[in-house]
């Protein structure tokens, strides 16, 4: 067959509805345990059991793509979504909330690296480089737009975001079924006899400006977990509706993804790794504005500085990530669960420092941790020897 392997039209698509299904539940699940009265230690404890399960699911679905393909385990994510987004709005209390909510990192988990990796299979060169800036457009949209409905339908009914969610997810399903998927016996044989002749190195495999790279996918996770969880229990204290917090998230998600659309036209930036480090201090500062912030446009800036700065981090990321050769199964899992244990990390403790301090605290103190991140990401990237620009140009060489 010619062609590649996943079309742009079906990326785009299953993009566009997973992300707008997740960017609906993003307002809509904090909303509803404040509406059923949890507290910050209790939303903090949601986010952290949920990233936990993405975290650790995620060094296993990928490579489960490997085996048994793609689409199979796209579909059997999807199937999951549906059920888990059914389930959640006619849970009774935060804590039934809290043991049924790891069902959807289940499909959010099964769905992420095989869809990465699908693209790495699908695109080599400067079509690698132009569908993985419209694949972050794609999805980067369809959160924000997401995320900005969910507010919306939840003020309507706590149970309509949700269900929009089940029909999102079932259209994802009929989407990937149309898809082609890698031979996976092919690719697990091509894979397994790879190392002997161009993996002889741990290094190789995983070199220090991938590890860098995927340490600005942690720090994002500790902000998405600060904006989603605990900003809304802020935002609760502060008067602010369900509608405005999904406002919010949809002022990360614009400027997130208009660096995105420009990855699309102009992408040779995202060939150099260090891009990513005035992004991350550009979050450090967005952090402190939510800290000392108590007006809407204040906020409202701090969120689009925010987004900003995920949009350059994910854009270089991504691209460094399906730049190197081999293992991209295996090797997307771990680009997700650098985002996955950030986000633990920043939910967990975030509730802990919100409960035990003040509800702004968290946002002081990440803002110091990440900035203690730059450092050691400007470490490896010296320690790399090279830029990703000269390594970018070797490969079109």
């Amino acid at each position: 067959m010619s062609g590649p392997l996943l079309s742009r039209k079906g990326l785009v698509a299953m993009a566009i509805f997973v992300t707008a299904a997740l960017g609906i539940a993003m307002p809509s699940i904090p909303s509803l345990v404040d509406e059923l009265k949890g507290g910050v230690l209790m939303l903090g404890a949601i986010g952290a059991v949920r990233s936990a399960i993405y975290l650790i699911l995620c060094q296993f679905t990928g490579r489960l793509s490997d085996r048994i393909g793609r689409k199979r385990t796209i579909v059997a994510a999807m199937s999951i979504a549906m059920i888990s987004f059914g389930m959640i709005p006619f849970l009774p209390t935060p804590r039934s909330i809290l043991m049924v909510s790891p069902l959807l990192e289940f499909g959010s988990a099964m769905f992420w690296p095989p869809i990465i990796a699908w693209i790495g299979d699908s695109y080599r060169g400067g079509s690698l480089r132009s569908t993985s800036s419209i694949f972050n457009v794609a999805w980067s949209a369809a959160a924000a737009g997401g995320a900005f409905l969910g507010g919306n339908l939840y003020e309507m009914h706590r149970a309509l975001p949700f269900l929009v969610c089940v029909v999102l997810a079932f259209m994802t399903i009929v989407v990937g079924l149309r898809e082609r998927s890698p031979n996976s016996t092919k690719k697990s044989t091509a894979d397994s006899a790879a190392p002997a002749t161009t993996r002889t190195s741990f290094r190789e495999r995983y070199p220090l400006r991938l590890i860098g790279a995927w340490t600005g996918n942690f720090s994002i996770g500790i902000a998405g977990a600060l904006t989603i969880y605990i900003f809304r229990k802020l935002g609760s204290e502060l008067g602010q509706s369900p509608g405005f917090h999904g406002f919010l998230l949809f002022a990360y998600g614009v400027p997130r993804t208009l660096i995105f659309l420009i990855g699309c036209k102009y992408n040779r930036w995202i060939h150099n790794v260090h891009h990513i480090l005035w992004a991350q201090a550009l979050g450090c500062v967005a952090l402190l504005l939510m800290y000392h912030a108590s007006t809407k446009p204040l906020f409202t800036l701090a969120f689009a500085m925010m987004g900003t700065s995920a949009g350059i981090i994910l854009s270089v990321s991504l691209y460094t990530l399906l730049s190197t050769d081999g293992e991209r199964g295996k090797k997307s899992g771990i680009h997700e669960g650098f985002f996955g244990g950030g986000f633990c990390l920043g939910a967990l403790m975030g509730g802990i420092l919100a409960h035990f301090f003040e509800l702004r605290t968290p946002f002081l103190v990440f803002a110091g941790f990440n900035a203690l991140l730059i450092v050691v990401q400007a470490f490896l990237f010296r320690a790399d020897g090279k830029t990703t620009e000269s390594a970018g140009e070797s490969k079109d060489a």
